[in-house]
């Protein structure tokens, strides 16, 4: 093979290369797989059936305790970087390009004076976005999830705040040194 033909051979190969990655690109974009759960999704950002992912196919398996004083921020209008700012990735394999509904798993402790005021609720949370990726509806799986943006904060158990004071510093006496 002479010069020119390998110089011919080589181009081809990097163009090749150029529309491998751009086709992988979009595919990951896409979330090489379906951009909605739910059925009926609307350019609006509505669904006419919505429908939660089972918690087991979730990549945070147990979910979160997510902040709350963030998740009150979230609201019509917020892009998917705000969102993922606010809460984090979405805790189910939606992707990111074209998807338009993304899903959480949060953990909540139980409010102060309802039935459930012992143990840890969990709460699904998905989030409807329109056709220009703004985030249009949000929905709770159970829907008293709800109640937990609107309740006073709650502190952690004593065994776990006991944890999280500061540790005494040690003095270790070496032997040999004053």
């Amino acid at each position: 093979m002479n010069k020119k033909n390998r110089a011919t051979a080589r181009g081809a190969l990097t163009a090749m290369a150029v529309v491998v990655v751009a086709f992988s690109a979009v595919a990951l974009l896409a979330g090489c797989g379906t951009s909605t759960v739910s059925r009926g999704v609307t350019d609006e950002g509505t669904a006419t059936d919505i429908v939660f992912p089972e918690s087991s196919g979730a990549s945070v398996k147990d979910g979160i305790f997510p902040n709350v004083d963030n998740l009150r921020q979230v609201g019509a209008g917020v892009t998917k970087s705000q969102l993922y700012d606010l809460l984090g990735a979405p805790h189910f394999a939606e992707g990111i390009g074209a998807v338009r509904e993304w899903d959480y798993i949060f953990q909540f402790r139980a409010i102060p004076g309802t039935s459930s005021s012992t143990g840890v609720t969990t709460c699904q949370y998905k989030v409807l976005f329109d056709k220009a990726i703004q985030a249009r509806t949000f929905h709770w799986k159970p829907a008293s999830c709800v109640a937990f943006l609107h309740a006073p904060a709650v502190a952690a158990p004593p065994a776990l705040a006991q944890d999280l004071q500061p540790h005494r510093r040690l003095e270790i006496e070496v032997a040999g040194e004053s």
